[in-house]
C-alpha cells in the first residue's frame, strides 16, 4: 500500500544486510523519541551520513515534527567550525569516537552544552569518556538501538546522565525490552 526503503547494516555479524522500513516504522520511532525526551519538535545538526540509520533518523525527526535540520560536515565540526543554531531544542547524534574527538577541543564543550540532548550510539561508550563528558556537564543521552528498529529503542535522558546514571536508560514508549532467563534481550517495537 505504501513504499519502503532498505538501510544497510553490518550489525554485530559484520556481514552486509538490509533492514526494511516504511513510513509507519519510521514514524513510530520518531513518536517514541519525542515522547521519551518530552519534545514536540526536533531540530538537529546532522553529522552522520543519511545512508546510515542514525543519520537518516536525525533528518526524519526534523521532517516529521516540523523542525530544522542543519547538515554539517564532520571535518568542519571537528575543526571547530560550529553551525549557528536558532533558539529551540537542538539534538546531535554522534558515535563515541566523535564525542572523544570533540572533547579534545576545549572550545567544543561550550557549543555542545547548548544541545537538549547529544545522542551517543553506534557502539558502547567507554566509562572514561562518559565521565569526561559528565565532568564537562554535557547533556548526553547514551542509547541502544539498531538499524532494524529505526535507531533508538532505549535511551538515558540527559538529566539522568548528569545526575550520575549510566547505561542506555529505559525503553522508549514504542518499544518493549525484556531479558530472558538466559540473559538474551528480547525486543518488540512498532519501529
Amino acid at each position: 500500500e505504501h513504499g519502503w526503503l532498505c538501510l544497510p547494516t553490518g550489525g554485530s555479524s559484520g556481514a552486509l544486510r538490509w533492514a526494511r522500513h516504511d513510513q509507519d516504522t519510521l514514524a513510530a520511532a520518531v513518536r517514541g523519541g519525542c515522547e521519551h525526551f518530552a519534545v514536540s519538535q526536533v531540530n538537529a545538526v546532522g553529522v552522520l551520513p543519511l545512508h546510515h540509520v542514525s543519520g537518516l533518523m536525525a533528518w526524519m525527526r526534523c521532517a516529521l515534527t516540523g523542525g530544522r535540520y542543519v547538515p554539517w560536515d564532520w571535518a568542519d565540526l571537528e575543526a571547530g567550525r560550529w553551525p549557528q543554531l536558532a533558539e529551540g531544542d537542538w539534538f546531535l547524534s554522534v558515535v563515541p569516537t566523535q564525542l572523544q574527538r570533540l572533547l579534545g577541543r576545549p572550545d567544543a564543550t561550550d557549543w555542545l552544552r547548548r544541545f537538549r540532548a547529544i545522542f551517543v550510539g553506534g557502539g558502547p561508550a567507554w566509562p572514561e569518556l562518559l565521565e569526561r563528558a559528565a565532568d564537562a556537564r554535557l547533556p548526553l543521552a547514551p542509547g541502544y538501538g539498531m538499524t532494524e528498529t529505526a535507531a533508538m529503542v532505549a535511551a538515558l535522558r540527559p538529566e539522568e546522565f548528569l545526575a550520575g546514571r549510566r547505561g542506555c536508560g529505559s525503553a522508549l514508549p514504542h518499544a518493549r525490552l525484556t531479558v530472558n532467563e538466559e540473559g538474551v534481550i528480547q525486543l518488540t517495537a512498532q519501529s
